[in-house]
């Protein structure tokens, strides 16, 4: 019921027919009726208020004449929460507010935002941008020794922990940065040893800088903070230059209040905080996800085995090339199809895989013609490459996905396995 209703209800029942109507009208604004802005977020209480008054200010000075008070009813999210999720089960929202560029340019793809302002593509904003570099806890630690606003260092393995890339887009985005900071495959080897770290990989977005703060791991990828004194327990150290944290701003599409949630970014823009972003294609995005697959399969999923190749390498004679073929990533054609490849006749068992795998006949004959090419290791370049797969056909196929990651993690048990035996007969290599 709307608060427009409340004439009408009055003049039909009288005075208790005001009463109710008023009451009825109380509630509906308090449950995100007229003027009151429903914002979706994660950001912190006291950075929410803020916020939240400067609104009110600016927009009693830009519209002190057409508009009452305002009022901003928060929606807060809780770490880890899906923001795709949230707009489709949390509605009606008018706004997101923070959270990762990459899920804002998922939520734009699916149509699920508004066009903000003259620009419609894409529909989100830069919120703010945070460079990335590690948290640690106050004091000395055995790799930071220089002055106080000193670099981050270069973190030796077992010092350095992070959690799920699948499920943090943090860590997601830190990975990226150690993939693309030299070549791939060193970025990759690079990741292979920090996972090696004794604790697990948090599964949940959050949990490694809370085994930070609770003393069991050194130091973990991070966000420089808005606000140094709001956890005095932890140190940043800014990072190498390269990917920044970006968080994103939209109005949601279907939101009670469209006019009101631009006049919000019009707010944003006019302190900095509103700019259009680059935008990323489709491709892309599919292609981190499919990065996050392949982490999570080879470094998360697979650390058990991991963890008892590092042990063997620790008391290996010739442990240098042993770690060199241990932190290679996966091959493409994956292992398990290799053995099925014949390239002058393929095996009707390989016809039988990839009709399993991909319905559609052009995707099944972009996998064939794939496997059949020359051998290579993935990289980025490759998952780009099955990312634009027939249209982009083959990475929103469910079976597929599924399958490369089983054989990812597969490939990875047997390989880590594999290296833990050779050193400990004293090998080196396949």
């Amino acid at each position: 019921m709307k608060w427009r209703s409340i004439p009408y209800l009055a003049s039909r029942l009288g005075l208790a027919g005001m009463l109710l109507a008023t009451a009825l009208g109380l509630l509906c604004r308090a449950r995100g009726g007229d003027d009151v802005l429903v914002i979706a977020t994660g950001w912190p209480e006291a950075d929410r208020a803020a916020l939240e008054s400067a609104f009110r200010r600016w927009i009693e000075r830009a519209h002190a004449v057409t508009r009452g008070p305002v009022r901003v009813h928060w929606v807060v999210l809780m770490p880890g929460d899906d923001l795709a999720r949230v707009v489709r089960r949390r509605a009606p929202l008018d706004l997101v507010l923070g959270g990762p560029a990459s899920a804002f340019a998922k939520l734009d793809r699916q149509g699920r935002l508004a066009p903000a302002g003259r620009l419609e593509h894409p529909s989100w904003r830069v919120l703010r941008r945070s460079p990335i570099g590690l948290a640690m806890r106050s004091g000395r630690t055995p790799d930071q020794k220089s002055r106080p606003d000193a670099a981050a260092p270069a973190p030796r393995p077992g010092l350095l922990t992070f959690d799920d890339p699948r499920h943090d887009p943090l860590a997601l985005a830190w990975a990226e940065g150690q993939l693309g900071a030299a070549s791939w495959a060193e970025g990759y080897a690079r990741l292979v040893r920090y996972a090696s770290h004794p604790r697990r990989i948090g599964r949940q977005e959050g949990s490694a800088l809370a085994a930070v703060e609770r003393g069991e791991a050194a130091m973990t990828p991070a966000v420089a903070p808005h606000d140094p004194g709001r956890n005095p327990s932890l140190r940043f150290l800014p990072g190498e230059p390269g990917p920044e944290w970006v968080e994103g701003v939209a109005v949601v599409s279907g939101g009670n209040h469209p006019d009101l949630a631009r006049q919000f970014l019009e707010f944003l823009a006019g302190r900095g905080q509103a700019e259009p972003p680059t935008p990323v294609s489709g491709a892309d995005l599919d292609a981190s996800d499919l990065l996050a697959d392949l982490l999570g399969a080879t470094l998360v999923d697979a650390q058990d085995e991991l963890w008892a190749a590092w042990a063997k390498l620790g008391r290996s004679a010739r442990p240098g090339r042993a770690e060199m073929w241990m932190t290679r990533p996966p091959p493409w054609p994956p292992a398990s199809v290799e053995k099925l490849l014949d390239r002058d006749k393929p095996s009707p068992l390989l016809e039988t895989l990839v009709g399993e795998l991909a319905p559609d006949p052009e995707v099944r004959a972009w996998l064939v013609r794939s496997w059949l090419g020359p051998p290579r290791l993935i990289d980025r370049a490759l998952l780009t490459e099955l990312a634009e797969a027939a249209d982009g056909r083959l990475v929103l196929e469910p079976r597929f996905r599924a399958w490369l990651r089983g054989e990812w993690t597969a490939w990875a048990r047997q390989r880590y396995r594999r290296v833990a035996r050779l050193a400990v007969a004293g090998g080196a290599g396949p």
